[in-house]
């Protein structure tokens, strides 16, 4: 798949019929081998060991295909791809890469899409290529999970536990929260962190029995673990420096040697393309250095020491204490803030955190917090060396720490970390399942079943994909207002003259903040009032009568849809591109056009910089005749108004129709 794509980008030819071609050959080169040595196809070993297995461990196994496997399975297949880094960099930039027709650098306002991990997007390239819809590609992410799960268990088995253990700890991975979500997703954080389970995995299996084959499967799971996340280097180094002392003891200095030079050829190999097309636009291999034009964000720490490393571990970590309570998050807040206090850190300093912290209880596929499984992790660290561990799981359990703190230390803290923390909860499956086995197996088992239940939840109520329509009852029961209240700019009026008191309607952030904490009661009012108003409108929708085109504007608002559904009809169905100017990515609007009219239409950036000249896919001609977009004080400063032959304004989204094509860019001089 890897070399496709950049073969294929090379000499400009990939597309989705030729991305078909490769794999239709693929598949019959693959199936003529199978017939021709009569590869055997070997499922009874699997169907030996659940005959085995108690009764008991049949019935947790048949939970979780039917109440969790099968309705993700569903979900991943049927829903449309609608998560915010999706619309806005994950999937515009495979959209943007089809109509350049290669992988290299183009012109954006986003600049996100160029320069972050590629490789899950290659995996979405290919399969939306070959997919008769765009929601099979949420099965990446599903089948990393199940395949993470296994590996999980794999892992279990290495260090000398049965197969129950290992039941337990895949199934303990099935039941976290963020990884739930993440299932049916097209983010690319469990791709990464599947990656970096087979690089331990076959890092432990080589190191014990020094085979070739692990070797290199353990070089291609690290090289293709960073090169879906970065964030995989920090996890994976503490496990290198491990495997590496561990291989060096175990055989010659030389062949040792060559393992690392294989490493670094897959590095290079996988990596040098990426780099050298970052290079050439940005002038440094990774991203655009503070000092450049389109530099957009800074995600490294610039503060080192143990008391930077220690607070940002602490807002990290309390990222999953969030917890359905207003006061007891404020707590746990204020708990942090005292230590940073003691510490003499400012808890919110830019050089150490990109968002300004606070503990909160928000459900989303980006921001859910992980309580239950975090709590597991700490008691079993607390019984961890009272029931006397092998060395193997000593050093598993300091490499998975070492990997956590390194994060910690180099990368700013983020509210939306907690998917970034999944390999370290993979691993904490691990510890709980080998250490709370040894104190007792049926106990182990009883904590599982707990978790499944507490996570079940997650299952019906992403805000993305209601799988059925309880979540505002959800909301209701819990007394549960929104801390920041987000409406549409018609509705501001009527909320700010019913809510004034309670929602702070002179500062938006850009939603609304609730000014002070309420009681049980007057939350249950709030909740209860905000229900009259039509606030939980949308939480009682579920997939099943949410259209496929409305699907993809769910993360947005409800009103991006409407303004959308109003503009379509005015487009042009003859034209074959659109000038986009916005910040924001354009998939869900690319994906509803194509939906609607069962035909793409390619849509390209305009108002950018001028050091997109220098590459080669700004250089190649469109033409269009209207301009989609957000920002009508950037259309009256610089589209002239004699060329424009009708604007149709709606509150997010605007259509500007001109009177004659253009090819014109609008690039910025400066």
């Amino acid at each position: 798949m890897f070399i496709s794509t950049e073969v294929f980008s090379a000499f400009d030819i990939l597309s989705e019929t030729n991305i078909c071609l490769f794999w239709t050959g693929t598949f019959i080169i693959l199936v003529g081998y199978c017939i021709w040595k009569r590869v055997p196809i070997r499922i009874s070993p699997l169907i030996n060991v659940l005959k085995n297995i108690p009764f008991s461990y049949k019935i947790l196994l048949g939970f979780v295909g039917v109440i969790y496997i099968l309705p993700l399975f569903y979900l991943a297949i049927t829903a449309s791809p609608n998560n915010i880094d999706s619309i806005n960099y994950h999937l515009t930039r495979v959209i943007s890469w089809l109509q350049f027709h290669n992988l290299y650098h183009y012109p954006t306002l986003h600049i996100q899409q160029l320069y972050h991990n590629i490789l899950g997007e290659y995996w979405q390239l290919h399969l939306l290529s070959v997919s008769p819809s765009d929601s099979f590609i949420n099965l990446i992410q599903f089948t990393a999970v199940i395949s993470s799960t296994i590996i999980v268990g794999l892992i279990v088995r290495f260090l000398g536990y049965d197969t129950l253990t290992q039941i337990l700890s895949s199934v303990l991975l099935i039941s976290l929260p963020i990884g739930i979500f993440e299932s049916t997703s097209t983010q690319i954080d469990y791709l990464a962190c599947f990656y970096f389970l087979a690089f331990v995995y076959f890092g432990l299996l080589y190191s014990q029995k020094l085979q070739t084959s692990d070797a290199i499967f353990m070089a291609l799971a690290l090289v293709f673990g960073c090169f879906t996340k970065y964030t995989i280097f920090f996890f994976a180094l503490p496990f290198c420096i491990w495997f590496g002392i561990k291989i060096l003891l175990n055989q010659p200095v030389l062949k040792s040697g060559l393992i690392l030079v294989m490493i670094v050829v897959f590095y290079g190999i996988v990596f040098t393309p990426f780099f050298s097309r970052n290079y050439q636009l940005f002038e440094h291999p990774i991203h655009p250095p503070s000092t450049h034009i389109l530099n957009a964000e800074n995600l490294a720490t610039e503060k080192h020491g143990v008391k930077f490393t220690l607070g940002n571990t602490l807002k990290n970590l309390s990222l999953h204490l969030g917890f359905p309570n207003e006061n007891y998050n404020k707590q746990v807040a204020n708990l942090v803030q005292d230590i940073h206090s003691s510490l003499g850190i400012d808890v919110n300093d830019m050089q150490l955190s990109a968002d300004k912290y606070q503990v909160r209880f928000v459900v989303t596929e980006d921001t859910v917090s992980n309580l239950y499984l975090f709590l597991l992790i700490i008691v079993s660290l607390i019984s961890f060396f009272r029931v006397k561990p092998q060395i193997n799981e000593t050093l598993l359990l300091i490499c998975m720490i070492s990997g956590f703190i390194l994060f910690c230390s180099f990368l700013k803290f983020q509210l939306w970390s907690t998917r970034t923390h999944i390999p370290s909860f993979a691993l904490g499956c691990v510890i709980i399942a080998v250490t709370l086995s040894k104190i007792s197996s049926k106990f182990l088992y009883k904590l599982t079943w707990i978790g499944l239940i507490t996570s079940l939840p997650f299952i019906l109520l992403n805000p993305n994909k209601p799988l059925v329509s309880i979540r505002g009852i959800v909301k209701y029961a819990l007394a549960y207002p929104p801390n920041f209240l987000c409406i549409d700019k018609n509705q501001v009026a009527t909320y700010e003259r019913d809510l004034s008191g309670l929602y702070d309607f002179k500062n938006p952030l850009p939603c609304y903040k609730l000014q002070k904490q309420l009681g049980y009661w007057d939350r249950m009012k709030l909740v209860s009032k905000l229900d009259d108003m039509g606030y939980y409108n949308e939480d009682k929708l579920s997939i099943y009568n949410i259209s496929k085109e409305q699907q993809y504007f769910r993360v947005t608002g409800n009103q991006t849809y409407k303004d959308f559904m109003d503009i379509y009809p005015h487009i042009n169905k003859q034209d074959k591109s659109i000038a986009y100017m916005s910040r924001l990515g354009y998939f869900h609007y690319w994906a509803a056009y194509k939906t609607l009219t069962q035909k793409p239409i390619d849509f390209y950036y305009i108002g950018y910089e001028k050091a997109f000249q220098v590459l080669k896919n700004e250089q190649r001609p469109f033409v269009y005749s209207c301009i989609l977009t957000n920002d009508m004080n950037w259309v009256k400063k610089n589209v002239p108004a004699d060329s424009i032959e009708s604007i149709i304004e709606r509150p997010t989204i605007c259509l500007i129709k001109l009177k004659k094509p253009s090819t014109n860019r609008y690039i910025k001089m400066y």
